[in-house]
């Protein structure tokens, strides 16, 4: 779902401006348990979908956050760090990581 948002400063003459947020990920592009990743202390989730790793509090039920490729090439991968401070996400296709 996306929440559209109008400019403050739109005027009827103006050309809209659009700021659009994501609400919520249905569905995920995990096909095997790389593209999966859990913190032990609090459950936290991460997974993939497509370009965009979203990370899951169990806990409350909600999507906390969303962290798109900037490539836009899709998420193989991720793995939260031994003292769960950091969160690795590897990508796939042409220029990883690249413009």
């Amino acid at each position: 779902f996306f929440r559209v948002q109008h400019s403050p400063s739109m005027k009827p003459s103006s050309k809209v401006k659009w700021k659009l947020g994501i609400e919520k990920i249905i569905g995920n592009t995990v096909t095997d348990r790389s593209k999966l990743a859990v913190k032990g202390g609090t459950g936290e989730i991460a997974f993939a979908a497509g370009c965009v790793t979203v990370l899951y509090d169990p806990n409350t039920g909600k999507q906390t956050a969303f962290l798109k490729t900037k490539s836009g090439n899709p998420v193989s991968c991720l793995a939260f760090s031994p003292n769960e401070k950091y969160l690795a996400v590897g990508e796939s296709g042409r220029q990883p990581g690249g413009d």
